[in-house]
């Protein structure tokens, strides 16, 4: 789908986010961008996005860049608008191309376990469910890619596995690209076809792991904790 060749990234008062990467992204995959912070994982993402541009280097798009509603982004806060209800907020990626999209986002609310909720605005929405209607916002135009900045990293764990649990699922469900970035092992385990392991700022990709394309069924058991060893290990090598 896309490949990143020598992708550097300097901020204004010469700051070098990112420098050199390569970095290829395969229809399919669930790739999860993992290092430590300051590393230029965001920055990394906001280029895929087209958010930004790199200072050198390129990114090639098989068939072209993606046009309006190919690309889905989920931000680390749910990013609803505050007077709008949940239906609203998911249907606003149509409204702004010009399409009423009411349907579609009823649908996509039903898919992250909302139906009845289509009218609540955030304020009564816990953390988990607005985070949700972010998710369910990002997958109603049905994206080609959708890429997530560290969704999960202010809820509480039994959340967060319910969540990580679910997006796996409807990710493998519409055959969406997904790149996600954490900071945390357990997360890449779980989620994670590919792992890459970024260095410390300026970042760049210094290792990369292929993970089995399903889902472990259990975090207690061992093809978890066999993951789990994997992207430890993967970390541990370039600290």
């Amino acid at each position: 789908m896309l490949v990143i060749e020598g992708a550097s990234r300097r901020f204004p008062g010469g700051t070098v986010a990112l420098e050199r990467v390569d970095l290829r992204v395969e229809r399919g995959d669930f790739l999860v961008l993992l290092g430590p912070s300051g590393c230029g994982k965001s920055t990394l993402l906001r280029l895929i996005a087209g958010l930004d541009a790199p200072d050198a280097g390129r990114l090639d798009w098989e068939g072209g860049r993606p046009g309006p509603g190919e690309v889905g982004f989920v931000f680390q806060d749910a990013t609803l608008l505050p007077w709008a209800s949940a239906e609203a907020n998911v249907a606003l990626p149509f409204r702004l191309r010009g399409a009423a999209g009411d349907g579609r986002a009823r649908a996509a609310l039903a898919e992250v376990g909302l139906a009845g909720f289509e009218g609540a605005r955030p304020r009564a929405l816990s953390g988990g469910m607005r985070m949700r209607v972010s998710i369910a916002r990002a997958l109603a135009p049905r994206p080609r890619l959708l890429l997530m900045d560290e969704p999960f990293a202010a809820l509480d764990e039994a959340t967060r596995h319910g969540l990580q649990a679910q997006l796996r699922a409807l990710v493998a469900e519409h055959g969406v690209t997904c790149v996600f970035v954490t900071h945390s092992l357990y997360e890449a385990a779980f989620l994670a076809t590919r792992v890459a392991v970024m260095t410390a700022r300026p970042g760049r990709i210094a290792r990369e792991l292929a993970l089995p394309a399903e889902a472990p069924a259990d975090r207690l058991g061992p093809d978890y904790s066999a993951r789990l060893r994997q992207v430890s290990e993967a970390v541990h090598a370039i600290a």
